[in-house]
C-alpha cells in the first residue's frame, strides 16, 4: 500500500492490484499519471522498476516525471520534455507556474525555458495580467524569490495581452509559447 498526494484530491491511499487501479485512475480522471513505489505490476503482471535521473521518477508511460518526499508522497513534476535544467538541476515550469499564480496581478502564466547569453537554460515566464492590476517584470521575479529557490525563480518575464494559446485539449501550448519566446 503507498499513498499519493494530487493537488485536487490531497491524498489518495491506494493498495489494489493494477487492473483496478488502472481503472481507478480513469474514474478520477487520472488516466496519465502511472504510480510508483519500489514495484508495480503491469497489467500483464510483469514487475518493472522505475528509472529515477537526478532525484525525479521517469515513467516510460507518457514521459511524466515525478518525486518522492522524505514521507514517501509523490508529486508530479510535469512532462519530462518540459522540465528544464537550469543550472544543472531540473526545475518544474508547474512549480513555477503555481508560484506566479499566487500573485494578485497573474491571470495566466506559461513558463518554458530561454537560453541565456552563455547558451544555459533559465525559466521564462510568459503572463497574462488581469485587468487593472498592474505588476512589473521585477515584482514577479522578485515575488517567485521569496518563494521558490533562486534558481526556479524565472530570469525573465514576458507579458502578452492575450489570452495564451491552448491545443486541442484547451491546455496552454507549451511548445507554441516555446518556439515564440524561447
Amino acid at each position: 500500500m503507498f499513498e499519493f498526494r494530487h493537488a485536487l484530491f490531497q491524498r489518495v491511499v491506494l493498495g489494489l492490484p493494477s487492473l483496478v487501479l488502472g481503472l481507478a485512475c480513469l474514474v478520477l480522471g487520472l488516466a496519465r499519471v502511472v504510480f510508483c513505489c519500489e514495484f508495480l505490476h503491469c497489467l500483464n503482471g510483469e514487475e518493472w522498476q522505475p528509472a529515477v535521473v537526478d532525484g525525479l521518477v521517469a515513467i516510460a508511460v507518457g514521459g511524466d516525471k515525478f518525486r518522492q518526499d522524505a514521507e514517501g508522497y509523490w508529486y508530479y513534476e510535469g512532462r519530462g520534455d518540459d522540465l528544464i535544467k537550469s543550472g544543472g538541476i531540473y526545475v518544474s515550469p508547474l512549480e513555477v507556474e503555481n508560484c506566479l499564480m499566487q500573485h494578485d496581478a497573474v491571470r495566466e502564466c506559461c513558463v518554458v525555458p530561454k537560453k541565456d547569453a552563455s547558451g544555459l537554460e533559465k525559466p521564462l515566464a510568459i503572463v497574462v495580467l488581469k485587468e487593472r492590476v498592474p505588476a512589473t517584470e521585477a515584482d514577479l521575479i522578485a515575488f517567485a524569490k521569496t518563494k521558490l529557490a533562486r534558481y526556479k525563480a524565472p530570469h525573465w518575464v514576458t507579458f502578452v495581452a492575450t489570452p495564451l494559446p491552448r491545443n486541442d485539449r484547451d491546455k496552454i501550448d507549451r511548445k507554441k509559447l516555446r518556439a515564440e519566446h524561447g
